[in-house]
């Protein structure tokens, strides 16, 4: 949820969530504007506004679990019931056990950003790899409540590396055509 100042209007955007929307309507005298696609609020609603902001930012814990097997169960059954693949199930299945096992049971955002600090800087995993194990988590967090203003907004998604692409030395490409003997794939690496 983001709130600020414009002009004499509060601004409001969050994510579509019955739960949130419905605080976010006890607030009187706020109205939707759809072609902007954010809630237009008086200025004296500023203050209420910053304490529901706060109170989403404070609902970043599940708490804890001790039954490891049990969770994963839960994101197996949403994934077959949701058609996921045999692969992607059990690749999000994996990711959720590490991720409990790495938090002992802890289940908040500090615990998320840990783990995923783990996988980058100590294991030394690709972004790539990384990205199905925010996938898991967020899913799980789903499934057990968590609103999608609070916690799972907040997990963060390794951004997606940018790598060169290799190419081939001046000598390399001298032996690589030095050594085609056909006259027809001559022509096709000197195009």
């Amino acid at each position: 949820m983001k709130v600020w100042v414009d002009g004499m209007v509060v601004k409001v955007t969050l994510k579509y969530d019955d739960r949130d929307l419905g605080k976010l309507k006890d607030i009187e005298g706020g109205t939707w504007d759809s072609k902007r696609r954010l809630w237009l609020f008086p200025l004296e609603k500023y203050e209420a506004l910053q304490n529901l902001r706060d109170q989403f930012m404070r609902e970043e814990s599940l708490g804890t679990c001790d039954n490891f097997e049990r969770e994963a169960d839960k994101l197996v059954t949403h994934l077959k019931l949701n058609g996921y693949s045999p692969s992607t199930i059990k690749s999000y299945q994996g990711h959720l056990k590490r991720y409990l096992v790495y938090s002992q049971g802890d289940r908040s955002i500090g615990s998320i950003e840990q783990y995923l600090l783990n996988l980058i800087d100590v294991n030394k995993h690709s972004h790539a790899y990384c990205n199905p194990a925010v996938n898991a988590i967020k899913i799980y967090f789903m499934l057990e409540g968590a609103s999608t203003n609070g916690l799972i907004v907040k997990i963060p998604r390794p951004k997606k590396e940018k790598k060169l692409p290799k190419v081939m030395s001046q000598q390399e490409v001298k032996t690589l055509l030095e050594a085609t003997e056909n006259l027809k794939h001559q022509t096709v690496f000197r195009m």
